[in-house]
């Protein structure tokens, strides 16, 4: 079997070479031909190289055919959507058009059907029926409503009576604002300003649509606006004096006159002694003598928590109620706590409103009396000297705070006894202490022309001003401040301080709030205001007259900073001081009386009053042809910074309240053209409007605004300094130093072009660049000082008495001077001033120049016949 099969193969083996070529063999050949073919020409391989680039080239073209073909896509689609757009804006303008027809026509339609019906007044109808009902209103005439029982029953008025019963999430609970009648006049807290705003605004469509729950709320007085119908007041309030002539105006402004010189005197004559409104007193004083302090101190006297009932934080003041009083001063055996008869105190923090300290309300201080805070360890200061002057200037009481008596060294605290018992119970050694400091303090009045003495040894109020030692840190002599305080106002001011139903206010700061728009603070010292009213106040651009929409006192223990609790009030009594809501007051001004008006002429008459104050007031304010322009938040405050600019002789040309205005702009822009550096506005706590930046940029005006009257005058001081340095260097070339020379003859190196030659300054200032003349040589102009050298050394000017090397070159386009030949050292040597160079060391170089140098100045200007 093996056998078999080797067979074939020993014969495949054998038989291989006979049949063909090898392996080898074949293997060669195909080599062979491979080369035969692979090898191309150089034809060929240039035919290859020019159909690539082609190829490359098409490719290239189809590309650029693509990208045209999308941009022409684009574009179209671009084309299309704008099409698309103006034929939509022509169908919304042809529907305006369509709508604007239809309004006309119906409004044709409306005139029409009422001329038919006879109810189309001309315009002298609808005056005199307006005349009408001012004249009614004015006497007091209720004026029934034109539209009858059909406006009372108008369906949505049930639905408006039942809202408050269902109120929205939102809203502040039910039963904190309603218009019935037996809770109207409870007073409404607020959590925060957006709800109070939407609860007053709701409050005020109640009561405007509802006749007969309004009138179940409120108290109509004769004359008072609540007896007419919101339609009707408004437009016997406000469309009349557009139509009234002027000797009608007369008329009601006369008759308004005599009303309220009768009401005044009525008021006058029912005023109680026994019957006292609370006292307003302010806090002044030097910066760090605890002002602040005592105020924190009488804010937390005797109260554990912050509860109703305790000391309120009102609006811009402290209010100190009875009851705190009566506790915090019953340690005081000389003062019957019982016995008080002021119902509170209104404590105002005079350094953040300085308005009330100088501002007069009908001829008298608005503060009743003032505390007077000096610190023990250092005696009277600057600014307690200003303080005495206020006060003095205003014949405005005061007691003297004798504060931080607690450094006194070994000081032994204890408040709950009086000041005096404290000072007797302490060690020797601090009772020296106290007296050395306390004769310092009456040296120190002494020399103020006012005689003090310690409150429990005063037996002279009337000679002696009360000093009344405190420490606001511990407490100590706090309820003494309080006694006697209490005791001058229910003593001596008893009649002042006796209640009036005249109302005597004053707006005290202009606030924007968020939610509630622009507000005012305002302090009541007498009379009341309710909620409602028609006031009429100052403002930027004239009177300003409009109604009461809300009154917000704080909530318990609140800063009026925070955002917090406010109750919602209908009426305020003096003394007080109250957020007051209305329209219209964005352009109020602080510091000035507030009236009520209770119809049209008296709005007319307290019009005209609050011009004539405003323009008196300013008007006593003298103003200079030159000065800056200042402008100011509050009365108070721009007076206090016209004296502070007088102290630091900075003049005024012009004075404004308020925002700064274009208008102010303008005003300040003519010191442009007369003196550039007095082209100045000094804002003081102002907002500024932008066209009135853009404007001041344009005219060349430069505003300088901060709340610190002392960084406003750094601010005006730089600029002016800056200024300058300016003209200075813009005039240099211009000024010309007076002096006199003498040739010294051995010293002369140089006898021509140029002269160098040592010289002696006989008198005035000799620098560089000082053209130089020779007087007794017809004034021939040797040349300008071209360098000065001192002991081989260079230096910028000598003065009188000084030997100096000087190289003089001559002018150009003359010809040269000699030495010998055009003068010599028996000539005297002088600077050729002009008229021009005296005016220019008058205005920008006279410091420089002492009194010799101007003497020098006159001289040479008789010698060179300049006039």
């Amino acid at each position: 079997m093996a056998d078999a099969i080797s067979e074939p193969k020993s014969a495949t083996n054998v038989e291989a070479p006979e049949n063909g070529p090898s392996k080898a063999a074949k293997k060669k050949e195909k080599k062979k031909s491979a080369k035969k073919e692979v090898k191309p020409t150089k034809e060929e391989l240039k035919e290859k190289k020019v159909s690539k680039q082609v190829a490359r080239i098409k490719e290239e073209i189809a590309r650029r055919r693509e990208e045209e073909e999308r941009l022409r896509r684009e574009e179209e689609e671009a084309e299309r959507k704008l099409e698309e757009e103006r034929k939509k804006r022509e169908e919304q303008e042809a529907r305006e058009r369509e709508a604007r027809e239809r309004r006309k026509q119906k409004e044709k339609e409306r005139r029409q059907r009422l001329k038919e019906e006879g109810r189309l007044l001309t315009e002298k109808q609808k005056k005199d029926r307006r005349r009408v009902l001012e004249l009614m209103e004015s006497r007091g005439i209720e004026v029934p409503d034109e539209k009858g029982e059909a406006e009372k029953k108008r369906p949505q008025y049930t639905k408006l009576k039942k809202r408050p019963a269902q109120p929205r999430k939102d809203e502040v609970p039910a039963g904190q604002i309603e218009v019935d009648a037996d809770t109207e006049g409870k007073d409404e807290e607020h959590e925060n300003w957006e709800t109070l705003a939407d609860a007053l605004t709701e409050d005020k469509e109640l009561e405007s649509s509802d006749t007969e729950s309004s009138k179940s709320a409120v108290d109509v007085k004769p004359g008072r606006k609540e007896s007419l119908p919101q339609s009707q007041e408004n437009e016997t309030s406000a469309l009349p004096q557009d139509f009234l002539t002027e000797e009608e105006k007369e008329r009601l402004i006369d008759a308004a006159k005599k009303r309220v010189m009768e009401r005044h005197e009525l008021c006058d004559a029912r005023r109680d002694e026994n019957i006292l409104r609370a006292g307003v007193i302010c806090v002044l004083g030097h910066v760090d003598t605890g002002k602040t302090k005592i105020l924190d101190k009488l804010r937390n006297t005797n109260v554990q928590d912050r509860e109703a009932g305790g000391i309120t934080q009102q609006i811009g003041a402290t209010n100190v109620p009875k009851e705190n009083i009566q506790s915090a001063t019953k340690m005081c055996k000389y003062f019957r706590a019982d016995e008080l008869r002021v119902p509170g105190m209104l404590i105002i923090d005079t350094p953040g409103h300085e308005s009330f300290t100088n501002l007069r309300v009908r001829g008298s201080s608005l503060c009743d009396i003032a505390i007077l805070v000096v610190d023990l360890m250092h005696g009277i200061e600057e600014q307690t000297k200003e303080s005495i002057r206020i006060l003095r200037s205003g014949k405005t009481p005061f007691i003297v705070a004798l504060n931080k008596i607690d450094r006194l060294y070994g000081w032994k605290s204890n408040p709950a006894v009086d000041v005096e018992t404290t000072l007797k119970s302490q060690e020797q050694m601090t009772k020296n202490d106290f007296d050395d400091h306390y004769k310092q303090v009456v040296r120190d009045f002494a020399l103020m022309e006012l005689n003090v003495e310690l409150f429990y040894n005063n037996k002279n109020p009337d000679e002696y001003v009360s000093l009344v030692p405190t420490s606001a840190h511990t407490g100590d002599g706090i309820g003494d401040l309080l006694a006697s305080l209490c005791m001058y106002l229910q003593g001596k001011q008893s009649k002042r301080l006796a209640f009036s139903e005249e109302l005597n206010a004053s707006v005290m700061e202009v606030k924007e709030l968020h939610g509630l728009g622009t507000t005012i603070d305002i302090i009541v010292v007498n009379g009341r205001i309710h909620e409602g009213d028609t006031i009429v106040l100052a403002g930027q651009e004239g009177p300003i007259a409009t109604q009461v929409r809300g009154l917000l006192q704080p909530a318990p223990m609140s800063e009026l900073r925070v955002k917090g609790t406010y109750q919602h009030i209908k009426e305020v009594k003096g003394a007080q001081g109250v957020k007051l809501i209305a329209k219209d007051l964005e352009k109020a001004l602080a510091g000035l009386p507030l009236y009520v008006a209770n119809d049209l002429g008296e709005e007319l008459y307290f019009k005209e009053e609050v011009c004539r104050g405003l323009k008196e007031a300013l008007r006593a304010i003298a103003v200079s042809s030159l000065g800056v322009y200042v402008v100011a938040s509050t009365l108070g405050s721009l007076e206090s910074l016209l004296v502070y600019l007088k102290s630091v002789e900075i003049p005024y040309s012009g004075i404004n309240i308020g925002t700064v205005h274009k208008k102010d702009v303008m005003k300040a822009s003519i010191m442009v053209e007369k003196d550039a550096k007095w082209a100045v506005i000094l804002a003081f706590d102002v907002k500024i409007d932008k066209d009135a930046q853009k404007l001041a940029a344009d005219l060349g005006v430069r505003i300088f605004s901060s709340e610190i009257i002392y960084r406003l005058q750094t601010q005006m001081a730089e600029y002016i300094e800056d200024l300058k340095r300016g003209n200075r260097r813009k005039h240099r070339d211009l000024a010309v130093y007076p002096c006199k020379l003498r040739i010294l003859p051995d010293m002369v190196f140089n006898k021509r072009a140029p002269i160098v030659c040592g010289v002696h300054v006989e008198a005035g200032v000799l620098r560089e660049g000082t053209p130089i003349c020779v007087p007794s040589r017809d004034c021939v102009q040797l040349g300008r000082v071209f360098s000065i050298e001192s002991n081989h050394k260079p230096v910028q000017e000598a003065r009188t008495g000084q030997e100096v090397c000087v190289r003089i070159d001559p002018v150009e386009g003359e010809a040269p001077k000699l030495y010998g030949r055009h003068f010599d050292h028996n000539d005297m040597l002088v600077s050729k001033i002009s008229r021009e160079s005296i005016d220019v060391m008058k205005e920008y170089f006279r410091s420089d120049l002492n009194k010799e140098d101007w003497k020098l100045m006159v001289e040479l200007k008789k010698l060179l016949d300049i006039f």
